[in-house]
């Protein structure tokens, strides 16, 4: 795995450890049982993806190996849950001691495994020195003795304890060079079978060294321009030197907490103090400055610590009176930031200015009391940008750009809207001169990296729509909601912006090398005019200047095969959405039509982008998301219109067969166009606002456990819309096994939407009528790959298990209609919805699902149904508790659960002796497993002397049977021939 993703691993475990312990202490024991159990599945994950690679290595290279089951780890994990939630200490103790010892045990199995492919590599390497042949290699390696392997992972397992790490040749084999499958380790182990153990006096440093290494020696390569700014920031955080960045942030929170401190508490005179940290943070930045040709890093990490120190001490100065004039503080502070601009161009180190810049931005709030108004942080921030404007027209520094634009707008704008203390005028002022100084910020950075590589340079849309589009966008985005109400002022300053830009185009229109950068202003300036016709336009009505605005737009820019032109249909489309929904929620007299004009521009967008191929080859990710979110306001806006226009007393369930017809007709056009994956996800997307409407529908016609339709026809117009949706989910271009678990999620939701009808009295036996004979088609036709593949993904199996639960749980009708055990509709029901959960598990066998997990989910759906079946008949002919608290206590309850139990593990291990099934006879003894931790658990405490003495004398009777005649089968031939004695 690479090293970044172990990092990673490794921080998320640190984290889960750290929270739960701190929950306990705070007593927030649930929250600690948690961030135990994820961080119990996350280790086995994370063992696993070294173990299934290892595995079929050693497959295809005829290599023995142990094939380990997790199934104790689960069961002991389900010891401990069960022990945690029911506060038994002892049990909770045994299933982590349990848990523990199967864990090193698959650990130390491992170890060996990755030992003998060690082993292996190398005698393989032999053999190519020698001219032997591969196949030579692996007969002479299978003939060595197992005691001398045992032998040689034992040394190395002891070398690795006294060393502290891993040896070298397994952790570069598990951490770095594990390829995804087998197939891929193997051509690279055909094309450099010598590449697992570096040769002596043999150096490799690789692109990722490279970098450190020019890092941790000060270079001034490390901030190319050809990152993008995500890159840059992770290149920041996992390189260099992390500990001393660690160590700075930390000094950093100390010298905030002590600043407060010293203000609030300490006798000393303040103004002393505050010389004192003053001098203190002068030392530490004379210190980096003369260290800097030693440890370029270290040096520049101790800059920029004394330069925070300085700007803390002189805010904390001004901010306390100490430092009584403003003009003196002024310029204290142009000469702090002089001195951060000159160490940081002299040292060509963008992390000083980084460092430097961050503390100036959160400076003013650190401080006590924060009543700074929003006009005066914004002129500060102006100051701080004007720095950094110097800063970057010298060097091409992207990162601490896009930092100042995203602190400004966020910190700034978000500050000003939240104190809402400003005017008009002054606010309008500041905006427009934040807009300047990135306008020009945009200019220059491309400016730049024109010059500096003519040839390469083009308008990427992370560099420069950031500095060129997103800075003029957000900043009239600003002006309109200050000058909300005021249509002038809109149209005005809109118009001011594309005479700006029209000025800039054709200042710069004739340098052939920043010729693009003219083209973005020219299309900036075209921007800002086109939206000042939908501005003009009346209060409500602007909605749809908006949106048939943004289709045209997008229309010719797909036409044209633009890209700016189609991102500025997608800011119009969602101002159009905006204001929309601004109208409708401060007015009632929102004309109807502008919300069909507006559910439909949405819709008649989508459909142009996948009317031809053409068409459909300009999609990129961003532009298919804002598809399906166009789809689905679109389709919600529709389910309000038709809700609004028809009488939801009389026919609730028409507006939702409508409205499934509409997306069916919808989608069978798409399919005449032949459009995939960039409709299919738009057409899930506009699923969902109809079935949350379904289930609303559904909730709110539910009355003691029946389903009461306003009427048969109601009804039936509900099930149409099921069948719609199910087919429509069904109907695609896309491949099946691509699509997998929505198509298959979709479908079954719909079906049993559908299936709700046919029996109201019971809603929850009827949702399940329809999907299991939809089951039962496709196991009888398994010959079709598309219907195996519905029932084969994960989502058909998450939604089975949650309606065993839930229909056991709250069915209340399940004794209206009870004629016999198993005999009845419920039960029969149930019993078929256990046969195709064993269907679909045998399914999950052929996928990447644990095995574990699968032998899991078998056994306690077993139990589960069978268990409820016997409750329900206990409680018709005993009358015991169902569903109540009480029948953990009851004694007939506990004896003839038991006894089902032993049962059933009866007849499962014959079963599999007969057919000499070992996966079926574990499962059963799954079971027995189970029924001891019962005995012990439950009936030694909570049933009366007699029955517990039935209890335990049944169950012991039961397995002494099976003990003789049911014995574990023998392992296969080609099984027994892969394991290896321990």
């Amino acid at each position: 795995m690479p090293k970044v993703h172990s990092e990673i691993r490794i921080m998320w475990l640190m984290f889960l450890m750290i929270v739960a312990i701190a929950a306990w202490f705070l007593e927030l024991h649930l929250l600690s049982y948690l961030c135990a159990l994820a961080l119990v599945m996350s280790v086995m994950h994370y063992v696993d993806l070294i173990q299934n690679p290892t595995q079929d290595i050693a497959t295809q290279f005829d290599a023995e190996h142990v094939r380990n089951s997790k199934v104790p780890l689960y069961l002991a994990s389900l010891l401990a849950v069960l022990g945690a939630v029911m506060s038994w200490h002892w049990v909770l103790g045994a299933g982590i001691t349990i848990w523990i010892f199967f864990f090193l045990r698959w650990l130390r199995r491992l170890e060996q495994q990755l030992n003998r492919l060690q082993h292996l590599l190398e005698r393989q390497q032999q053999s190519s020195q020698q001219g032997l042949t591969p196949a030579a290699t692996l007969s002479k390696s299978k003939t060595q003795s197992e005691a001398a392997l045992r032998t040689e992972a034992e040394c190395n397992s002891q070398a690795e304890l006294k060393s502290g790490a891993v040896a070298e040749p397994e952790s570069k084999f598990a951490s770095e060079s594990m390829p995804e499958s087998a197939s891929e380790f193997k051509s690279s182990l055909e094309s450099a079978p010598f590449a697992l153990q570096p040769q002596q006096g043999e150096v490799t440093i690789t692109a990722a060294d490279s970098v450190e290494l020019s890092i941790s020696t000060g270079s001034t390569q490390t901030n190319t321009p050809d990152l993008n700014m995500l890159d840059q920031v992770k290149s920041w955080l996992f390189q260099g030197n992390p500990v001393l960045k660690a160590a700075i942030c930390i000094l950093l929170i100390g010298i905030v907490l002590l600043l407060r401190f010293a203000t609030e508490h300490w006798q000393i005179d303040l103004a002393m103090q505050l010389a004192l940290l003053a001098l203190l943070s002068t030392s530490v930045c004379g210190l980096g400055c003369r260290l800097f040709r030693k440890n370029p890093s270290f040096a520049l990490g101790l800059q920029g610590l004394g330069m925070a120190g300085l700007f803390l001490s002189l805010f904390f100065a001004y901010y306390n009176q100490v430092i009584a004039s403003f003009p003196l503080a002024a310029a204290l502070y142009m000469c702090i930031m002089a001195a951060t601009i000159g160490l940081s161009l002299k040292q060509n180190s963008i992390e000083l200015a980084l460092m430097a810049m961050l503390v100036a931005y959160f400076a003013p709030f650190s401080l006590p009391i924060r009543d700074m108004s929003s006009v005066e942080l914004l002129t500060y921030y102006l100051l701080i940008n004007i720095a950094i404007a110097i800063l970057s027209s010298v060097r091409p520094w992207k990162v601490l750009v896009h930092i100042a634009l995203l602190t400004s707008v966020v910190i700034g704008s978000g500050y000003a809207l939240q104190h809402a203390d400003f005017a008009q005028l002054p606010m309008l002022l500041l905006i427009l001169a934040h807009t300047a100084i990135f306008i020009w910020l945009g200019f220059r950075y491309s400016q730049l990296i024109a010059k500096r590589d003519l040839q390469q340079f083009q308008l990427k849309p992370v560099l420069d729509i950031a500095l060129i589009f997103g800075a003029p966008t957000v900043a009239y985005a600003l002006v309109y909601l200050l000058y909300f109400e005021s249509i002038l002022w809109q149209a005005s300053l809109s118009f001011a912006f594309a005479v700006v830009f029209a000025g800039l185009y054709a200042l710069i229109k004739r340098k052939a090398h920043i010729d693009v950068i003219a083209q973005s202003y020219l299309s900036l300036s075209l921007i800002f005019l086109s939206i000042i016709p939908a501005i003009l336009l009346p209060e409500q009505w602007s909605v749809v200047g908006w949106a048939l605005q943004g289709v045209l737009v997008f229309a010719y820019a797909l036409w044209r095969d633009l890209a700016i032109g189609r991102y500025l249909a997608m800011a119009l489309l969602i101002i159009a959405g905006l204001s929309g929904a601004y109208y409708l929620l401060e007015s009632d007299d929102l004309p109807r039509s502008v919300l069909w004009c507006l559910s439909l521009s949405y819709i008649v967008v989508v459909v142009l982008a996948n009317s031809c191929e053409r068409f459909r080859a300009q999609y990129d990710n961003l532009m298919a998301v804002f598809h399906a979110m166009l789809m689905f306001f679109a389709f919600a806006i529709l389910l309000l219109l038709f809700a609004d226009q028809f009488d939801l007393d009389e026919h609730p369930s028409l507006v939702l067969l409508l409205l499934s017809i509409g997306l069916f007709i919808l989608n069978e056009i798409m399919q005449l166009l032949k459009a995939t994956w960039t409709w299919f996800i738009p057409k899930c997307l506009a699923m969902l606002p109809i079935l949350l409407y379904a289930l609303w529908l559904l909730v709110t016609q539910m009355d003691q456990g029946q389903l009461i339709w306003v009427s048969n026809v109601d009804a039936w117009y509900f099930a149409a819309s099921g069948i719609l949706l199910f087919g429509l989910s069904l109907r695609t271009q896309m491949n099946y096994a691509t699509v997998q678990e929505p198509i298959s999620a979709s479908a079954l939701l719909s079906l049993s939407l559908a299936s709700m009808v046919l029996w109201p009295a019971m809603p929850y036996m009827s949702l399940m009528i329809l999907p299991l004979l939809f089951c039962a088609w496709g196991f009888f036709r398994r010959q079709d790959h598309k219907l195996v593949m519905i029932w084969q993904s994960n989502a058909s199996l998450m939604l089975l298990l949650i309606w065993m639960i839930c229909s056991q749980l709250f069915e209340q009708g399940a004794f209206d209609v009870y004629w016999l055990p198993v005999i009845n509709p419920f039960d029969l029901v149930s019993l078929a919805a256990l046969l195709a959960m064993i269907w679909l598990l045998s399914l999950q066998l052929k996928t990447r699902l644990d095995r574990g997990i699968i032998a899991i989910l078998a056994v306690l759906s077993l139990l589960w149904l069978s268990s409820y079946i016997l409750l329900r008949a206990l409680h018709v002919y005993l009358e015991t508790p169902y569903n109540q608290i009480e029948l953990w206590g009851n004694a007939v309850v506990q004896l003839s659960l038991t006894l089902l139990w032993v049962s059933l593990a009866f007849i499962t291990m014959t079963l599999a002796k007969r057919l000499k099934l070992r996966a079926l006879w574990i499962l059963g003894a799954s079971l027995l497993v189970i029924v001891t931790f019962k005995l012990v658990l439950l009936d030694l405490s909570h049933i009366g002397t007699l029955l517990r003495v039935f209890s335990f004398l049944g169950a012991g009777l039961v397995m002494l049977i099976i003990a003789y005649i049911a014995p574990i089968p023998d392992l296969p031939s080609s099984d027994r021939e892969d394991t290896v004695p321990k």
